[in-house]
């Protein structure tokens, strides 16, 4: 008969096997068997004199061999804020001084991009080959600038929206990087003007390449006046909002593309230019030069 005050209600002794007794790590126990009074289920199950004086007991000897489980060690977890790629200093003033050109420009330049903004967005019968029309060799060249300095920074940032891409960077890197994507874009740009040259030479055919310059010219400038906007804003986010101003983007890119696609072959239509031509010109000096830097951009960039 079990006394009330038992602080047991069934014995340990159906429940703990012999091996619990004899093993190291249940010195707590024989503490706690002094305690109990003579007549307590627990004491005349496992009597105190055979519980050793020891620390620990293994978890396979009470509970069984299944108890024990390899742990596997992760790798530690840093936490608090990662360093991006996008904290440095020289990133920074890389938008910071693209803003400031393009505001510059837009106020100073009002009339060069009216007349450009014009010239590309007009109706075909309404264009006419005019020398009035060509801006200033200054004013092309700030306009070249500030669109390849806009390139850069858009491709950079964009480009660290890759999941894994920007760990693959060291901190504060991405104003190098904007630096290495504006001198390809500038030495794309430089290789389709001689490619225009060279076949405008070798079809011996002549008089095309200075209206279709003023063209490219136009719809860069429209280009650059519609896209800054969105690349210093998404500079300026997080990697959400990144994202959506990516999407605005490449649909404004994608827009100016086709436009002065359409624009181009309307032009060589106009000139009595073979459309032969044409497409040699749009594979050779447009499309080629692009997807070569395009690809060579996608093996290399780190995901």
């Amino acid at each position: 008969m079990r006394q009330p005050n038992d602080t047991l209600a069934v014995s340990l002794a159906d429940t703990l096997p012999q091996e619990a007794v004899a093993a190291p790590g249940v010195d707590s126990l024989r503490r706690a068997c002094d305690t109990l009074p003579e007549a307590d289920s627990l004491r005349m199950a496992v009597p105190c004199d055979t519980v050793p004086k020891v620390d620990t007991v293994s978890a396979a000897v009470v509970f069984g061999a299944g108890s024990e489980r390899t742990v596997v060690s992760l790798p530690a977890v840093a936490y608090g804020r990662t360093a991006s790629p996008l904290a440095g200093v020289g990133y920074q003033l890389t938008v910071v001084g693209l803003l400031l050109l393009f505001v510059y420009m837009v106020f100073r330049l009002r009339a060069e991009w009216r007349r450009l903004l014009t010239l590309a967005w007009r109706r075909e019968e309404d264009t006419h080959d005019d020398e009035a029309d060509v801006p200033p060799f200054g004013v092309q060249v700030a306009l070249i600038g500030c669109g390849v300095w806009m390139l850069g920074v858009a491709a950079t940032r964009f480009g660290l929206l890759v999941p894994g891409a920007a760990v693959r960077f060291a901190h504060g890197s991405a104003g190098a990087v904007v630096a290495a994507f504006a001198v390809l874009v500038l030495a794309v740009i430089a290789v389709q003007w001689l490619l225009i040259g060279a076949i405008a030479s070798l079809t011996f055919s002549r008089g095309w390449e200075r209206a279709l310059g003023l063209q490219r010219l136009a719809w860069f400038a429209s280009l650059v006046l519609s896209a800054t906007p969105l690349v210093v804003l998404a500079a300026l986010c997080g990697a959400r909002w990144g994202g959506v101003f990516a999407v605005c983007f490449a649909l404004v890119a994608g827009v100016h593309a086709l436009g002065y696609v359409i624009r181009s072959c309307l032009l060589f239509a106009r000139l009595k230019v073979s459309i032969l031509l044409w497409i040699l010109y749009l594979c050779a000096v447009e499309i080629m030069p692009v997807g070569i830097l395009a690809v060579g951009l996608l093996r290399s960039w780190p995901a």
